[in-house]
């Protein structure tokens, strides 16, 4: 007696891979391929990866098999790479200036600063030490900053190229 097998077919699903610096938005890839399928049939792919701070992750993915039935298909699954590097752009944060005239008062630094080159909803917090009581001038020096992201999450060691600008504190006579 003769046996017929029908042996199931190879099907590949594979998502696409990308790379960015990191902005604080999520880095996505939502492309995908399907090779293999035989016939009518039909699968849908979700794709699920995202990836936000530096790092390397899977573009991973759901598959929908609808009417399909699995078992006649011997799956190889390709998932992409994601991969967001730190941020080497250059980012400056300035310390303001401040001035008055002589009236025996001490004038301190302000932590007030002026940030050029972060992305959108970004912001810089500094801290700084400087005063003057006399007239001339001294530096408004920065201390220390901490830069946030949108959501308010301290974000600064994703950013590898950041300068600080003293202000300038200065008492006229």
């Amino acid at each position: 007696s003769a046996e017929l097998r029908i042996l199931p077919a190879p099907l590949t699903i594979s998502t696409g891979s990308a790379q960015k610096a990191y902005d604080g938005t999520a880095l996505t890839a939502p492309e995908t391929e399907i090779t293999g399928l035989q016939g009518s049939d039909k699968v849908e792919v979700l794709v699920t990866g995202s990836l936000t701070e530096p790092g390397t992750a899977e573009n991973t993915f759901e598959i929908s098999w609808g009417e399909t039935k699995p078992s006649n298909y011997q799956v190889s699954l390709e998932p992409g790479t994601l991969q967001v590097s730190a941020n080497a752009a250059q980012v400056v944060l300035k310390a303001a200036d401040a001035s008055k005239t002589y009236d025996g008062t001490e004038l301190t630094g302000s932590d007030e600063v002026t940030a050029e080159g972060l992305p959108a909803g970004f912001r810089a917090e500094i801290e700084v030490e400087g005063s003057l009581t006399d007239a001339g001038t001294a530096s408004n020096h920065i201390t220390s900053y901490v830069i946030y992201n949108a959501a308010g999450k301290d974000s600064g060691a994703f950013f590898t190229n950041v300068q600080t600008v003293d202000g300038v504190l200065q008492i006229d006579p």
